[in-house]
Parts: structure tokens; C-alpha cells; sequence
């Protein structure tokens, strides 16, 4: 058995969280207690090494895990107790020299705002009286929906330039200029679809797609901002950016999809932009 592919990860790109050494800790632990090895992706060679130092620390504790591992160390209760699922442990040397388990508790705690009810929280204790130990990690913020450093993809003035790239049997639908007053002072369009139901529900889509030539640099806007109105049938809109097959293979973004709601199927799409991460 294995775990893996395994990569470390340092934040670059920003959407991916940093590798702590206690994510590590719990990998090597569930590769004891399942005497399972690790496969890597990378980050061993000297260059890897020495833009990212926390990737010699992590390799060290993969290293001393996977010794013990090998050398059949630890008895099959102990191991038994490793390899419970979300369970967590510390390895640690004794003052004799002796490799021991130590069970641990990280508990994640997310604060949106000081005027939040986030702002506040209360922690149980599992284990005996003990110093409060905290890691504090800052996250990355959208810039506003207005900001003058965001690049607009579209602002709608053409509907012909989103053109129908694929469609699922038995639908049509399409774009067009929205009669509504959208309350934002942009022009918007309204995105229809109608199926026969010739196809099933979940399988059931309509693609349209804009095409930039020349291609634009979104590197340093990595957040999609979009306003949407739409009536509550459990449609599902989802935007996606897409590079050129030659540039990156068709490499995608794909955001969470969103649910649609308010008035009849129709979702009205205000002009939508990607921003700044700070």
C-alpha cells in the first residue's frame, strides 16, 4: 500500500494552502499505522529546496517516519490506534532514546470580521490542563467588485460574442440583451435554456463561451466577480476560465458553481470581472 501522490505546497498559487508540518505529521502517522509507503511528486531537488526551506523540514519527518516504518518499530496497538481516520499524533524521542506517539488536537477556527460572530469562539480541551497554543494564519481577501485594478471580461454590449461551444441533447438556450433594470447601472443579459427532456437532468447543460484574441494575462486577478439574479428551479451556473490548449493543455479554473434564484428560469448575468487577491 501507499499514500500518495503527495506535494508539498507553499501557497503559490495563493488559492492552495500552505503545508504545515503537523499535515506531515498525520501523513507519516497513517503511514505507520497502515504500513503504507509514500509516493512524491517533487520538491527533492536542490533548487526545490532552496527557494522553499520548510521543504527540508518536511522531508526530515518523512524521513524519520518512514525509518521507523521499516524498522517495524511500533507494536500493531499502537499502529491500530494510528491508522484511525482524523485521529492525530506528535512522534517525539524520549530522554532514553525511546520513539513515542503523543495524540493531538488541531482545531480550525475561521474569523470572517471583528464585528462577526466569528470573532469569538470557545475551544474544548481534550487532554489535561495545558499553555494555549495558537497558529495564527491571515487569508487572502477579494478586492471589491469596483475596483479600478480589476479587468472586465465582459460588459455585455455584444451577446454575439459568447457563441455556443457544446449542448446537451434535447436543449437549446442562448443569450440576449435583458430588459430588466438590473439596479447597477451595467448593461446585462439574460441566459435562457429549455430542454425536452430528452436528456436526463443531472447530464443536462448548454455552453457558451467567449473566445479573447488576443489572449489576456490574468496572473495578478485571480478572483471572478459576477452579479446573478435567477428564479430558484435549482439551475446551476458555473463560470470557468479556460487557457488555450497550447499554452497549458486547456488548463481550467473552475469556480464553485452557483445556484440560480428568483423569477422564471432565466438567470440575468450582470458584467462580470476578475480582481485582485491581497
Amino acid at each position: 500500500m501507499q499514500l500518495g501522490w503527495w506535494t508539498h505546497q507553499t501557497w503559490n498559487p495563493p488559492q492552495v494552502e500552505l503545508t504545515f508540518s503537523d499535515d506531515i505529521e498525520y501523513l507519516g502517522s497513517k503511514m505507520i499505522g497502515n504500513n503504507a509507503g509514500l509516493a512524491m511528486l517533487g520538491g527533492f531537488d536542490e533548487k526545490a529546496l532552496n527557494e522553499s526551506p520548510a521543504f527540508r523540514r518536511l522531508h526530515a519527518i518523512i524521513k524519520q517516519y518512514e525509518e521507523l516504518r521499516h524498522k517495524n518499530y511500533f507494536s500493531e496497538n499502537i499502529k491500530q490506534q494510528l491508522r484511525v481516520p482524523g485521529k492525530e499524533f506528535s512522534l517525539f524521542q524520549s530522554e532514553d532514546g525511546v520513539w513515542k506517539f503523543k495524540p493531538m488536537s488541531f482545531q480550525k477556527h475561521k474569523v470572517s470580521g471583528r464585528d462577526h460572530p466569528s470573532a469569538s469562539s470557545k475551544v474544548n480541551n481534550e487532554f489535561a490542563a495545558q499553555p494555549l497554543q495558537l497558529r495564527i494564519e491571515p487569508l487572502m481577501y477579494v478586492k471589491s467588485y469596483d475596483d479600478p485594478e480589476n479587468i472586465v471580461l465582459s460588459d455585455f454590449s455584444n451577446p454575439a460574442e459568447f457563441v455556443q461551444d457544446s449542448i446537451a441533447k434535447g436543449i437549446s438556450g442562448g443569450l440576449k440583451l435583458a430588459l430588466e433594470n438590473n439596479g447597477t447601472g451595467e448593461r446585462a443579459v439574460s441566459f435562457t435554456a429549455l430542454s425536452t427532456g430528452t436528456s436526463a437532468r443531472d447530464p443536462s447543460w448548454i455552453n457558451m463561451q467567449k473566445k479573447f484574441e488576443p489572449i489576456i494575462d490574468l496572473k495578478n486577478n485571480k478572483a471572478l466577480g459576477v452579479w446573478v439574479e435567477g428564479d430558484s428551479k435549482d439551475e446551476l451556473l458555473n463560470f470557468r476560465l479556460e487557457s488555450p490548449h497550447h499554452v497549458s493543455h486547456g488548463a481550467r479554473n473552475r469556480p464553485a458553481p452557483m445556484d440560480c434564484f428568483h423569477k422564471p428560469f432565466f438567470c440575468q448575468i450582470i458584467p462580470f470581472r476578475v480582481a485582485n487577491f491581497n
